[in-house]
């Protein structure tokens, strides 16, 4: 994996940025263009990433098992492995 491992978290008091590693290596800078209200759900969103990414795995791994041919809800199970599946190839630059 080549995103800088979770857990992140947001901050507003900080000149530079709002998301930083666990490591305070800055994740995101702010940008003077948007609100501050803007700029901190930006940024809880954003440290939430690695988190998101774990759990979404986890429920892949779920379906993917739930979507095997003896289960009968398959068919709906393999729409949303899909679903995940794309997304994670975004997130993973696939």
């Amino acid at each position: 994996m080549s995103h800088t491992p979770g857990p992140w978290y947001c901050t507003a008091s900080s000149p530079e940025g709002f998301v930083y590693s666990s490591d305070h290596e800055l994740i995101m800078p702010w940008s003077p263009l948007l609100s501050d209200e803007r700029k901190m759900a930006n940024a809880r969103l954003i440290a939430a990433a690695p988190e998101l990414y774990t759990q979404l795995v986890g429920v892949r791994n779920y379906l993917q098992m739930l979507s095997a041919p003896t289960h009968t809800q398959g068919e709906q199970f393999f729409s949303a492995l899909q679903m995940i599946n794309a997304l994670l190839a975004k997130i993973e630059g696939q």
